[in-house]
């Protein structure tokens, strides 16, 4: 079917948005736990738990975003951030399992 090694979509697709250099950690000097974050990518996107998030498994979300937020997308990076937004952002803030920088 044709995927990504969760190692490759954490980088591609998660890490801009989590990363210590990224928009979301400046947005409030935070940074997130990436077992935390792991453990969301895992659930939201990895539904068999095989280490491999496979096309079928992101497309889900992508139709959602498509769907629900078309007019906020005007590109596949936007297509991204919206997916971000309405999956991992939420449950991550909503456990508060964001922290200070040290």
């Amino acid at each position: 079917e044709g995927g990504l090694a969760y190692t490759a979509f954490y980088a591609t697709f998660v890490a801009p948005y989590f990363d210590s250099h990224n928009t979301f950690a400046a947005m409030g000097g935070r940074t997130a736990d990436r077992a935390e974050i792991d453990r969301l990518v895992d659930a939201f996107f990895d539904l068999n738990h095989d280490r491999c998030v496979q096309w079928s498994e992101w497309r889900r979300w992508c139709v959602f975003a498509l769907r629900e937020h078309g007019d906020e997308i005007s590109d596949v990076d936007e297509l991204t951030r919206v997916v971000l937004r309405n999956t991992i952002l939420p449950s991550f803030l909503s456990q508060g399992r964001v922290h200070d920088k040290p």
